[in-house]
Parts: C-alpha cells; sequence; structure tokens
C-alpha cells in the first residue's frame, strides 16, 4: 500500500491472504482524513476476501463521515462486485 497525499494506491492481489491485513490498516488511514482515494489499478488479482475488505473501508468511512471513492478498479473486481450483487453500493465511490 502507497500513499500520497490522499491516494492510497493497493499493488498484488486482494485476497484471503492479503485482505485480513489491509482492513486495519485502511482504518488508520480513513482515520486520520476527511476523504481518502483508493487507487485499485495496481491489483493483480481479487476474491470475495478483497471485496470484504472494500466494504469493511466502505463501513469505516460511512460511520466516520469520511469520503472515500474506489479508483480505477480492474474488470475482474468490477464483476465480483457485479455477480455479488452489490455493485449499486459502491456506484457512488467508483471513478
Amino acid at each position: 500500500m502507497l500513499c500520497q497525499e490522499g491516494v492510497i494506491t493497493l499493488k498484488g492481489n486482494l485476497d484471503f491472504t492479503t485482505a485480513q491485513a489491509l482492513v486495519p490498516q485502511g482504518c488508520q488511514w480513513l482515520a486520520k482524513t476527511r476523504s481518502v482515494t483508493f487507487d485499485l489499478s495496481q491489483i493483480d488479482n481479487a476474491d470475495s476476501a478483497g471485496v470484504a475488505l472494500l466494504i469493511a473501508w466502505w463501513r469505516f468511512a460511512k460511520q466516520h463521515a469520511v469520503k472515500i471513492y474506489f479508483k480505477n478498479p480492474p474488470a475482474a473486481l468490477n464483476a465480483l462486485l457485479a455477480v455479488t450483487n452489490i455493485d449499486h453500493v459502491f456506484a457512488e465511490c467508483l471513478c
């Protein structure tokens, strides 16, 4: 995870082996700001645990009045969001 002035770039996989450790890291960043963008353009692979990670961050942001955005999600992640029927939840957050 690389951080630059309100933008966090995620690299590698968002899966069962990485997602659990990323939840608290993302929440720590969210707790320090009023707006953050997660750049997903460098995600290689994502599974349902990656989707759960995004949901956890989205919920945390909503609870703490933080604007959250997900930028450049890969096609495979968009497909997972659609298959799980939660793409509409993220419609306001995707850019």
